[in-house]
Formats: structure tokens, sequence, C-alpha cells
């Protein structure tokens, strides 16, 4: 199981902008959660990993009981005229397969362990 958090849409006060804001320690509570409930279950579980997204740009946490890894945004690119466009998901073919791949990689122990003998 890989939970996948979004990000609290708040207004700024100054500007009439809405900002996205990603609350890390609420992806580690849950994170923290279902590894505790997980470890239960399953004494050889030691990490669980997580996402972050707004459904554009992504990124992979991986928590385990001591310590937080973490890979940086992974944002689409987009080249053309209109310099105020923000970039989406489906702008960027090489964005949606790495996008991909983290999942894949996301989800790898959980495939590579149903193999195993």
């Amino acid at each position: 199981m890989v939970p996948i958090i979004f990000p609290n849409y708040e207004k700024s006060k100054a500007k009439l902008l809405n900002y996205e804001v990603y609350d890390i320690n609420q992806m580690i509570g849950v994170s923290l959660a279902l590894l505790n409930i997980s470890s239960m279950i399953d004494s050889s579980v030691s990490h669980v990993r997580s996402f972050f997204t707004n459904g554009h740009e992504w990124a992979l946490y991986e928590i385990h009981k001591d310590f937080v890894k973490r890979t940086n945004f992974f944002k689409p690119s987009y080249v053309g005229r209109d310099k105020y466009y923000t970039p989406k998901f489906f702008d960027d073919y090489n964005h949606i397969k790495a996008v991909l791949g983290l999942i894949r990689y996301a989800l790898c122990k959980f495939i590579i362990k149903d193999f195993l003998f």
C-alpha cells in the first residue's frame, strides 16, 4: 500500500492567489501509522513509500522508523508560446515516464515479494 498525499490550498491575503502547502508532518504521520500497522502484520516490513502530488508534480518519500528519504519534485516542462501557462502532467511525455517509474519503484518491494520462494 502506497499512500498518496495531496497539498492543502490556501489563499494569500496580500494577493488574490491560491498556493499549495505540502505538510511534511501529515506525510510522516500517515506513513508511520501505516508502518506500525504493517509491521504488526508482517515483521519484514521496514519502511513505507509515499507520494506527495498535486496531480502534475510528484515527490516520493521513503519513511523508516528512524529517518526519511525523499526525492525532489518531478515537474513537467512545457515549451510553448504562452509564458503564463503552468505546465500540466500531460504536456511532457518524459515526465509521464518518470512518474510511472517512480510508481513502479514504490511498488517494487510488493511485486518482488510475491515472486520470492
